[in-house]
């Protein structure tokens, strides 16, 4: 349990933690998992305000639980 995170993103880090249990993804999974496009998180990358991403010679990975910690600090919940 990420203490981190609130009911929903604990809930989406559950769902894929099995599936990718180093905790690495890439961007076209990183944007199946937030339902984005992968050119939306490539042009984060390039602008700012995107998730946090590491690289690995010229590949781009992102860590599972910042990726969610990032989706879930900029979703809003209405009522």
């Amino acid at each position: 349990m990420n203490k981190n995170l609130g009911p929903v993103g604990q809930a989406i880090l559950d769902a894929h933690t099995q599936r990718y249990p180093d905790g690495l993804v890439t961007t076209k999974e990183a944007a199946g998992i937030l339902r984005l496009r992968p050119s939306y998180l490539e042009t984060l990358r390039c602008k700012g305000g995107g998730p946090e991403y590491v690289r690995h010679a010229r590949r781009v990975f992102y860590q599972l639980h910042t990726l969610v910690e990032w989706a879930e600090s900029r979703m809003e919940i209405r009522q």
